[in-house]
């Protein structure tokens, strides 16, 4: 579904970036020239028979004019083993290719395309690993993405991140990550650890360099700690530059919300110091963005872009309204109580109500905290009906408090 957003006088930019226009910032491009032809020995891990554990096979490779050995090795994990006592990474059922394969500093990123819906978890991972450990053999790669249709693919409900490389026992590692997943599942607090590739601009160009870092999530949580760490900005500016000004703060928690299919954007806000990196036409704007897109589109699951708004306003509106005297007499009589001041007061509590209209579901929440935690308000009872709608697909959240009152 296309979604068109207005722009807003303090709100910012829809930075809609799929991960393959903007890895074209990553590195430059080559013409290919199939007249030059090299050969040499390399590695591909392929699978046990039984699939448990990943094991190197020597195999002499070809490289057609300017392709790259990562580029050769990419496809070769995805062929048949041409040993009888090994299976290939990719199960013979599942149409995978490659679409692109990019490096940048120690840092490679596969970008695999095909019905990725139709394997299994663990086929996925296997790829994965198969895919880390043979990029990883040929030298000069420490880390490697691997990318499906330009998105991160889940296992267990976590993304894998930035991987380095897999000990040959692939079922250990299997179960750690899938232990792992369901500790998530269970507890929304539950923390782990997971390596990110961060894209900051080079101090002498517009391309982008690489740095992994390790950074703690929670499930419910994937993108904050991603954003703080690019705001923080590169661990060595010698080659790299911070790009956002260091006192922008996330407004709000961010939101992940659908686009098409599975495919998802995030929707992000930012105090107005971000505002000052947002200068200039919409081109240079985006170059801005280019490095949070690129970041977040390839570590978190089926997200395809992002929006960036500045300085938001919470609350659109806000309208207040009193029970007329002859609705709470009738209210009463239905209630079998009398008509007194101090009966009103212990069977009524929709006498004084307020509706707050926000625009973000997020915003909700947000607002009813804030209340929660005003000293002179005491919450008496919550129905979320955002969570849980009516049976109707009535969707709101309501709130009982208590205010002094004084006359």
């Amino acid at each position: 579904m296309k979604r068109r957003f207005a722009a807003l006088a303090l709100c910012a930019v829809l930075c809609a970036l799929s991960f393959a226009p903007a890895s074209a910032a990553v590195a430059p491009v080559n013409v290919r020239d199939d007249s030059i032809v090299r050969s040499r020995s390399t590695v591909v891990y392929c699978l046990s028979e039984d699939r448990y554990r990943l094991v190197p096979e020597v195999r002499s490779v070809t490289l057609l004019g300017n392709e790259t050995l990562l580029d050769v090795l990419a496809e070769e994990v995805l062929q048949e083993s041409e040993s009888e006592d090994l299976v290939s990474a990719l199960t013979g059922r599942t149409q995978i290719y490659v679409l692109s394969v990019s490096q940048t500093g120690n840092v490679a990123t596969v970008n695999l395309g095909g019905d990725v819906d139709l394997m299994q978890e663990y086929d996925v991972f296997c790829l994965k690993a198969a895919m880390v450990n043979t990029l990883i053999e040929s030298g000069g790669v420490e880390y490697v993405n691997v990318l499906f249709n330009g998105r991160e693919v889940p296992t267990n409900g976590l993304p894998t991140g930035t991987m380095t490389r897999f000990d040959e026992d692939l079922q250990s590692a299997w179960v750690e990550h899938e232990n792992e997943g369901v500790a998530a599942l269970r507890s929304q607090s539950y923390s782990f650890r997971r390596n990110v590739t961060l894209y900051f601009p080079a101090n002498d160009s517009n391309f982008l360099l690489a740095e992994v870092r390790e950074l703690t999530f929670t499930r419910s949580n994937l993108a904050t700690p991603v954003l703080e760490a690019l705001i923080s900005g590169p661990a060595s500016t010698a080659t790299m530059r911070r790009c956002y000004p260091t006192a922008t703060r996330i407004d709000g928690l961010p939101s992940l919300e659908e686009e098409s299919g599975d495919a998802q954007y995030l929707d992000v806000s930012f105090t107005y110091e971000m505002g000052t990196a947002l200068t200039g036409d919409e081109s240079e704007r985006l170059l801005q963005m280019a490095p949070l897109v690129v970041t977040l589109t390839t570590f978190l699951p089926e997200t395809v872009a992002v929006r960036v708004r500045v300085n938001r306003r919470p609350i659109e509106s806000i309208v207040s309204r009193i029970k007329e005297p002859m609705s709470i007499a009738a209210k009463l009589k239905r209630l079998g109580k009398p008509l007194t001041i101090e009966s009103i007061s212990e069977s009524l509590n929709d006498v004084a109500g307020i509706r707050v209209i926000c625009s973000f579901i997020d915003d909700i929440y947000r607002v009813a905290d804030m209340l929660a935690q005003q000293d002179d308000i005491t919450v008496v009872a919550v129905k979320d009906y955002i969570r849980k709608p009516k049976l109707n697909g009535y969707r709101s959240y309501h709130m009982i408090v208590e205010v002094p009152v004084f006359f």
